[in-house]
């Protein structure tokens, strides 16, 4: 992950060969919008070459059933850390 003037709290990752990629994060707290608490989220862009970038956000398994199930991540947790998966798939032009 990067830090500085163009990257505070954000980063880029670039996948390998396969399309794979792993990123280490601190979970993010709830907030308050519009009065209505957010469930714990990563906001990400998504792109490939030659593709149209993907807006996004990924929620937590456990944390809502208001959104999209392909938003979802799978987590499992072992001691005091946490794993998740999730696929992109970016093939429209």
């Amino acid at each position: 992950m990067f830090t500085g003037d163009d990257y505070t709290l954000r980063g880029k990752i670039i996948a390998d060969y396969n399309g794979k990629y792993t990123i280490d994060i601190v979970i993010p707290d709830k907030y308050s919008e519009d009065g209505y608490m957010r469930p714990y989220h990563i906001h990400l862009k998504v792109s490939a070459p030659d593709n149209k970038k993907l807006t996004t956000q990924i929620y937590f398994e456990g944390d809502t059933d208001m959104v999209k199930k392909s938003l979802i991540m799978n987590w499992t947790k072992i001691e005091d850390i946490v794993y998740a998966e999730h696929s992109f798939t970016v093939f429209e032009k």
